[in-house]
């Protein structure tokens, strides 16, 4: 019981930090690694318990494709330009697992969908955090930040 109170408020006292210091210019860059390192984490972690299910999941491509993603919505949200940046490296993610996956053993395609479903679910998921933190423009930053405390508080 003290275990998880003590994790738990250390993780919500990180996460004020995380949303504290996503305004500032130069710690933009830390956030989204935070958000990679967490979208790492947990596609590691499903893949773990996929394996202990016996499946085979392409745990390497997986969270190599969830932490581009992450870096991808990033800059969507920066870059006019890069509109459907975010779009592209998921188009590539999927072909990657496709790919990946073609010319395996049986159970190919069990596999196939434990992987896409571990990065839709992870990665995509956990990266709108990123969309919701930069969607509004520089001056309006803060609004970013109280929706996702927002959403936190009510999850």
């Amino acid at each position: 019981m003290t275990q998880r109170l003590v994790v738990g408020t250390i993780a919500v006292l990180a996460t004020l930090v995380l949303l504290y210091i996503s305004s500032h210019d130069a710690l933009r860059y830390l956030v989204v690694a935070a958000v990679a390192a967490i979208i790492g984490a947990g596609l590691w972690e499903y893949y773990q318990l996929a394996i202990a299910k016996g499946y085979t999941p392409a745990i390497k491509t997986g969270i190599l494709c969830g932490v581009a993603y992450a870096a991808a919505v990033f800059i969507t949200t920066q870059t006019p330009s890069g509109l459907f940046f975010q779009h592209g490296v998921f188009a590539a993610a999927m072909m990657a697992f496709f790919v990946r996956y073609f010319f395996a053993p049986p159970h190919t395609l069990v596999s196939l969908a434990v992987t896409a479903f571990g990065f839709v679910y992870i990665a995509v998921g956990f990266a709108c955090v990123l969309n919701v933190l930069y969607f509004f423009p520089e001056p309006m930053i803060v609004q970013g930040q109280l929706w996702c405390a927002y959403v936190i508080a009510v999850t």
